[in-house]
């Protein structure tokens, strides 16, 4: 049986840095959009690998007719 464990990091910034890193978040993510296409959505992007995902999943339990202990599921 395998134990499952979380860790919670507290970081405490001052209005400034708080600041400053809202700041470099914004500009990477305006760089990051550079590369990507004028219609892109995330969302959509996300929900068609699941489907995808969820897809390959079904179809190699079908085709090797077995079911295995351990399921994976995935939330659409």
């Amino acid at each position: 049986m395998s134990q499952k464990s979380s860790h919670q990091v507290t970081v405490s910034l001052n209005d400034e840095e708080g600041m400053q890193a809202f700041r470099r978040l914004e500009e990477a993510r305006a760089e990051i959009r550079q590369y990507l296409p004028e219609d892109f959505d995330p969302d959509k992007e996300l929900e068609e690998a699941r489907a995808e995902l969820l897809m390959r999943y079904q179809t190699e339990n079908t085709s090797t007719g077995t079911i295995k202990k351990d399921a994976v599921y995935i939330n659409l």
